[in-house]
């Protein structure tokens, strides 16, 4: 039959393969085609299989992401519908039992012996869709992700974040179940969700109205550039489609104010503002049309 997509996680990967069929032991089993993989667990999908001090592991990606990727190459007993698991990073070792440092553990070793040890059915999940299960074809025992944490690279991991051993287990659980993901990189850990909380009754800061008005660019609390050269640039920076600023201007008494742009002295080649003040027994001055109030 035709597999057409992989499941990882909450999201459907597409990958276009075609699975063989067989029988081993009464039981039908598939052969994930040929290639470079990432093993996540089906369990807790920030989980991957990967080997440290050759041991294996089931950890959420740190270290080396290539010791947690693995060639599927045809089964090392040459049987039909079985597979080997290949290191991608220490090519000369496959993933086998070891009983190293516990009866049951499993490890990356160079071959030696039954190529039944380093063989494995590959076989539908009884519980997860596009999940796998690892059948050894030396002991029987399924590869599962444990619950201990043993072995030189154990104190790196946290048992509490479920990270464990890899094991052969006797029966199949749903810790057994793995799904392949295809590519030579491991796939991200999802994304914590992130809440962000508004207190309207906590003020922490202002921002001061004195600098608020579009001479500064409508939203900038200040516009140190134009600041700093004493300029006074009109609204957006006179973007497209604006014009010269409109300045409410005040006089009284005889007094003159003027506001125009002077095209000479321009703030990284736009035009500043020339606002001037005339002399009289009142005080002018001019505004913003926006506020009114600056």
């Amino acid at each position: 039959f035709s597999f057409s997509r992989m499941r990882f996680g909450r999201a459907w990967i597409g990958v276009t393969a075609t699975l063989s069929v067989a029988t081993v032991g009464g039981r039908a089993n598939s052969t994930v085609p040929p290639g470079t993989y990432a093993v996540q667990s089906a369990l807790h999908p920030t989980i991957t299989l990967r080997h440290c001090s050759f041991q294996l592991f089931g950890t959420n990606l740190e270290g080396p992401s290539a010791d947690h990727i693995f060639q599927v190459v045809p089964g090392l007993d040459k049987a039909a519908g079985s597979v080997s698991l290949q290191s991608s990073n220490y090519p000369t070792k496959y993933i086998a039992e070891t009983g190293d440092p516990e009866p049951g553990r499993l490890g990356v070793v160079v071959p030696s012996g039954p190529p039944e040890a380093f063989s494995f059915v590959l076989a539908p999940g009884p519980a997860t869709p596009g999940a796998y299960t690892l059948q050894s074809k030396i002991s029987g025992g399924f590869v599962t992700l444990s619950q201990d944490l043993t072995g030189q690279c154990a104190p790196h991991y946290n048992r509490s974040a479920n990270e464990g051993d890899a094991v052969v287990a006797a029966t199949a659980t749903a810790a057994s179940e793995w799904v392949f993901h295809a590519g030579s990189t491991p796939p991200e850990p999802p994304l914590p969700p992130e809440t962000v909380s508004v207190f309207l009754d906590e003020v922490t800061h202002e921002v001061p109205t004195l600098a608020l008005g579009c001479h500064s660019d409508t939203g900038y609390a200040h516009q140190a550039r134009g600041f700093y050269s004493q300029m006074v640039v009109g609204d957006s920076f006179l973007a497209t489609n604006y014009s010269e600023a409109v300045w409410n201007l005040e006089e009284a008494g005889g007094a003159t104010t003027t506001a125009a742009l002077d095209p000479a002295d321009t703030l990284f080649g736009t035009p500043s503002t020339v606002i001037t003040l005339g002399c009289s027994p009142v005080k002018p001055g001019t505004a913003h049309h926006t506020d009114g109030v600056e």
